[in-house]
């Protein structure tokens, strides 16, 4: 099965947030990030209403806390879209946006685009993931095909995603 569509920088942010939703260092990161500064302020308040009472320093952590719980994580997820935005940036990553052909066969997958030719075995390939935007092919690390749907169609997309988990069953 070939499958040929153009690769932007924005298709690679959203192959690097999927990357990252799916990520259990990510989502250990993100949670630290969370609980963290909540934490740490719920002992201050305890301390401060242990020594003194109810004060205004105990009032004022609190809503601090509930705003931070509940408003952080947005802000962490746009916190790490705008580092790989800029990383894309700044890099000869660019290099790698244009015309792409995929070719998925018996030996692996056989990706053709602007830096090159690249061959994957079955066993490189991590995983796929299929949404009603992208077919996602993750391989070993960081790297991957992010296909977007309205360039190959919802149909190509749907056979292309059952011939890679077929192959993906076989390797395990």
């Amino acid at each position: 099965m070939e499958l040929n569509f153009s690769m932007s920088e924005s298709d690679c942010i959203v192959f690097s947030e999927e990357y990252h939703r799916n990520s259990p260092v990510h989502r250990r990161a993100r949670t630290r990030a969370r609980w963290t500064v909540p934490i740490i302020f719920s002992i201050f308040m305890v301390i401060s209403f242990a020594l003194s009472g109810p004060t205004i320093i105990a009032t004022v952590f609190f809503p601090i806390i509930i705003g931070w719980i509940t408003l952080y994580p947005k802000r962490f997820d746009t916190l790490v879209r705008n580092n790989i935005r800029n990383r894309l940036k700044e890099s000869s990553h660019s290099k790698t946006f244009g015309e792409y052909q995929v070719e998925i066969n018996q030996d692996g997958i056989v990706s053709t685009g602007p830096t090159g030719r690249s061959e994957h075995t079955w066993a490189s390939v991590d995983r796929i993931n299929l949404t009603p935007d992208y077919l996602f092919v993750f391989f070993a690390g960081l790297s991957g095909l992010p296909i977007p749907i309205s360039q190959i169609g919802p149909d190509h997309a749907k056979a292309a995603y059952d011939l890679l988990e077929s192959h993906l069953a076989n390797v395990a």
